[in-house]
């Protein structure tokens, strides 16, 4: 089992009665995020999407560009293996 990430709005919150509620999370970017995470290969592996990259440019170091074909949303995307976070652990250590 892999990670997928997406970066978008989503509805989040408590859905439910007060007696039976549950966290749920909701949206296309929701779906997404699930989607990609379909691709990836290997236990541990962590894909991430063209806007999540853009998001944390120069924070993180990804690899392997991997193409993926969402046929039921129309669209294709691009997503990138995520290797290590360099930057933020030396900033956390500081």
């Amino acid at each position: 089992m892999g990670i997928g990430i997406h970066t978008g709005k989503v509805l989040a919150g408590n859905i439910g009665s007060q007696q039976y509620a549950k966290y749920r999370v909701m949206g296309s970017n929701v779906n997404l995020a699930a989607r990609i995470e379909t691709y990836t290969v290997v236990g541990g592996q962590i894909l991430v999407s063209l806007k999540t990259l853009e998001s944390v440019r120069g924070l993180v170091r990804v690899d392997l560009q991997t193409y993926i074909s969402l046929i039921t949303d129309k669209i294709n995307a691009i997503a990138w293996e995520f290797l290590h976070t360099p930057t933020i652990a030396r900033n956390i250590n500081k």
